[in-house]
């Protein structure tokens, strides 16, 4: 199974993850790591390859960071080269919201490989961000007068 490692500043990742739980159950194989003020950026780059290969069972591993450029996603991508030492596949998300990990953990359970979850998690995550009133302009008149 493919192991979901989420990492944010603050408690970000664990309320994303505690969101998740409510909707879909608690997940297995899954961890969260948090950047607070004051912590060592090495420190978590530690913790995040350490994580990434506890979460490892061969089928690899989703890393999802809050913030692209960020520390949590610049001290993950600085785990390259060991991870490509360890011969760990795994797939790097930022910006990282609900709708993106609920897709995650959707295709996890339909036994999707990592290359073929990229799209959908991408797609996913941009389809979560949307605006009432742009949406409510591209939402049939007819509907609109039958929900009234």
């Amino acid at each position: 199974m493919i192991g979901v490692l989420i990492v944010s500043h603050g408690q970000l990742a664990a309320g994303l993850l505690d969101a998740v739980k409510v909707i879909m159950g608690a997940p297995t194989q899954t961890a969260t790591l948090a950047l607070n003020q004051g912590d060592s950026i090495e420190r978590l780059r530690a913790q995040i390859l350490q994580q990434i290969q506890l979460l490892n069972d061969g089928a690899g591993v989703i890393i999802v960071t809050d913030l692209y450029a960020a520390s949590p996603y610049s001290q993950t991508i600085a785990n390259h080269t060991e991870l490509a030492n360890l011969k760990i596949p795994y797939k790097i998300f930022t910006g990282a919201n609900l709708s993106m990990l609920i897709e995650i953990f959707h295709q996890r359970l339909l036994h999707i490989n990592l290359d073929e979850m990229t799209s959908k998690i991408l797609q996913a995550g941009k389809n979560g961000v949307r605006e009432f009133f742009t949406e409510l302009r591209h939402y049939p008149a007819e509907r609109r007068k039958r929900n009234d």
